[in-house]
């Protein structure tokens, strides 16, 4: 891959914005819930421990999207 390459496909990642299809619908958790959860590995478990907040509840797109948006923000 030329460096050229690697940053055009960087600069496409940052402007990306990642929005679950239907945020409002379905089953919601707890930050615990989610840390507890056996569907996420050990790192997406240490994402959403930093992005969630205690005491709301989140759906688990949203959870899709905090975990990404964590993963693929730009360095400042």
């Amino acid at each position: 891959m030329t460096a050229k390459k690697a940053v055009k496909q960087m600069e496409e990642r940052e402007t990306v914005v990642f929005q679950p299809e239907e945020t409002h619908k379905g089953t919601t958790f707890s930050k615990a819930q989610f840390l507890a959860s056996q569907a996420y590995s050990g790192v997406q478990k240490d994402i959403l421990s930093v992005v969630l907040k205690d005491g709301q509840r989140y759906t688990k797109a949203e959870a899709e999207v905090e975990i990404n948006q964590f993963k693929y923000k730009g360095v400042k």
